[in-house]
């Protein structure tokens, strides 16, 4: 049997979410996946990634070259230093 234990949030302080385990459990392999939500030219734009580093650039008012698809998918993100 297979618990799975999710967290989310709205800022730049990702946690793992609690996972109290009994006598026979073991904890199982960590995954994460950070969500990203852009604004420019009057859209938002969302990017997914599983790059921590890449996520915790993401502060308020941050600059950012986005590779968007004419129907709005985000490619890829770049921070602009």
């Amino acid at each position: 049997m297979v618990d799975v234990a999710t967290a989310s949030g709205e800022d730049l302080n990702p946690f793992w979410p609690e996972t109290p385990l009994s006598a026979d459990q073991r904890a199982g392999t960590r995954s994460a996946d950070y969500t990203i939500t852009f604004s420019g030219d009057g859209e938002a734009y969302t990017y997914s990634t599983t790059d921590l580093d890449l996520f915790l650039m993401a502060e308020t008012c941050s600059d950012w070259t986005l590779e968007v698809t004419r129907s709005g998918y985000v490619n890829s993100a770049i921070p602009s230093y």
